[in-house]
C-alpha cells in the first residue's frame, strides 16, 4: 500500500498490551494468581509455561509490531492507556514511535445516538456479553457478583443479556443454591431494539471483563445515559472518565467488583449521577461524525509534518 503511494492508518483494535513491560494481562503471573481457584492444575502448569516462554521471546513480538508501525502514517488505538502501554513497550525495546500512535475511540451506531433518554433511570442493572467467553468475560465472577448484589439491593432488578445463557444458569443455579433471586432475569440473546429499550431504563451497565479492545457495549451504554461498573481495563478507565460516567473495581475478583457495584448504586440514589449529561457527552464524542472528524484531523496534521528520524531504534 505503501509502495503504491497510498496514505496508511493502521487500526490497532486492542488494549495496547503487546509485550513487556506492558504483557497481555491473560499472559501475567498475577493473572494467574488471581484465577488460581478458577483454573485447573493443568491449565495453570500449560499458561505458567506459556507465560514464561512469551517473556523471553517477547523482544521479536514488540520489533514485527514496530516495524509495522514504521510503515503505517498514523496508527490509532481506542483509549488512552492503550496508548500509554503501546508506547511504552516500544519505548522500552528502543523504539521511539510515540508520535505516530493517536486516540480515535470506535463511534457508536446511529440509533444508539438517537434514542431518546429517559429524564429518570429505572433501578436495573444490565450485564451483557458473550458469557460463553468464559475467561474474558470473567462469567463466573460475574454471576456471583450479581448474585450478591441482588440479595444486598433487592429493590433493584438485574438483566443478564448475551450468548452463553444456559452457561450462566448453570452458574446461577450453582451459586444462589437454594434461592435465585426474584428480581435477576435471564433473557439469553434478544434482538438490538430490545438491548436498546433495556439500556434506556438502565441505571448500571456491568462489565467485569478481564482483558478487551474496545467494547462497543459499553461505549453505547454511557451513550443511553448508564453507568458503567468494572474492572480497571483500559476501555473502561477511558469510559468512566474519572467517576463522571461510572466506577472502577480495585481488582477483578469479586469483593472489589461487588464494592464498586454497590458504590456506583449509591451514588444513583443520592443524585450523583444525571443521565442526560453522560449520554450529551459521549454522544458527542463518540458519534460516527466525531470520529470521522478525528481521523480527517490526523491526515491534514500528517501533511503539514516533516519526515523525522526519531522513529529509528534508540539503541
Amino acid at each position: 500500500m505503501k509502495q503504491a503511494g497510498k496514505f496508511v492508518i493502521v487500526k490497532a483494535d486492542g488494549d495496547g498490551r503487546y509485550a513487556f513491560p506492558t504483557d497481555p494481562r491473560r499472559l501475567s503471573f498475577r493473572y494467574l494468581l488471581q484465577n488460581f481457584n478458577l483454573l485447573s492444575f493443568g491449565e495453570i502448569f500449560r499458561r505458567s509455561y506459556h507465560v514464561l516462554r512469551t517473556k523471553l521471546m517477547r523482544h521479536r513480538r514488540i520489533r514485527r509490531v514496530a516495524e509495522h508501525i514504521k510503515l503505517a502514517d498514523k496508527v490509532i488505538i481506542e483509549s488512552p492507556q492503550a496508548q500509554i502501554n503501546l508506547s511504552y513497550s516500544l519505548l522500552y525495546w528502543g523504539f521511539n514511535l510515540s508520535s505516530k500512535i493517536h486516540v480515535v475511540p470506535n463511534p457508536v451506531a446511529s440509533d444508539i445516538i438517537s434514542t431518546t433518554v429517559p429524564l429518570k433511570k429505572e433501578k436495573q442493572v444490565m450485564a451483557l456479553g458473550r458469557w460463553d467467553a468464559i475467561e474474558q468475560k470473567n462469567t463466573i465472577r460475574m454471576v456471583k457478583v450479581l448474585c450478591q448484589f441482588a440479595n444486598l439491593k433487592p429493590d433493584y432488578d438485574i438483566v443478564i443479556v448475551g450468548s452463553g445463557k444456559e452457561i450462566v444458569q448453570k452458574l446461577i443455579n450453582k451459586i444462589a443454591s437454594s434461592r435465585i433471586p426474584d428480581q435477576l432475569h435471564l433473557t439469553g440473546y434478544i434482538p438490538r431494539d430490545e438491548v436498546i429499550r433495556h439500556l434506556a431504563r438502565s441505571r448500571i451497565f456491568f462489565m467485569p471483563s478481564n482483558w478487551e479492545g474496545f467494547s462497543i457495549a459499553a461505549a453505547e451504554a454511557v451513550c443511553m445515559g448508564c453507568t458503567i461498573v468494572g474492572t480497571s481495563i483500559e476501555c473502561l478507565t477511558f469510559l468512566t472518565l474519572g467517576g463522571f460516567s461510572g466506577t472502577i473495581a480495585t481488582d477483578f475478583t469479586e469483593l472489589p467488583l461487588l464494592n464498586a457495584l454497590l458504590i456506583d448504586a449509591h451514588k444513583w440514589e443520592v443524585g450523583y449521577y444525571d443521565p442526560q449529561s453522560i449520554s450529551h457527552f459521549w454522544r458527542n464524542n463518540l458519534c460516527h461524525k466525531a470520529i470521522a472528524k478525528k481521523i480527517v484531523k490526523l491526515i491534514d496534521m500528517s501533511k503539514n509534518e516533516v519526515p523525522s528520524s526519531t522513529s529509528k531504534p534508540l539503541h
